[in-house]
């Protein structure tokens, strides 16, 4: 069964929670104090990387729409300039822009 990320941490938490309440009885199977503290550890890990991922996720919006803006203005600008060249140089010459057009 598929977990989501915030299904995993509530699960974590609950079994944090589940032993450290319960710590006579699951002694006797090896789980203890020291236990509950290493998933703790992992889970603060798992929580910091999730941030940083969301933020860099943000970051990662706001960069691919100014790359499809200046992209966009830069295709606009090639069109423009391929249309003079046209205009001004001999269908000769036009390779020497990376014109491939017959006319």
């Amino acid at each position: 069964m598929y977990q989501t990320l915030s299904q995993k941490i509530s699960d974590a938490r609950l079994m944090i929670a589940g032993i450290k309440g319960n710590l006579e009885i699951l002694k006797s199977i090896g789980l203890n104090e020291q236990n509950a503290q290493e998933i703790e550890t992992a889970l603060a890990k798992v929580q910091e990387l999730d941030t940083k991922q969301e933020r860099l996720k943000a970051e990662l919006k706001v960069c691919t729409a100014e790359l499809n803006d200046f992209s966009k203005q830069m295709d606009s600008l090639v069109r423009s300039s391929r249309k003079r060249v046209k205009l001004a140089v001999p269908q000769a010459g036009w390779k020497e822009f990376g014109i491939q057009d017959r006319r």
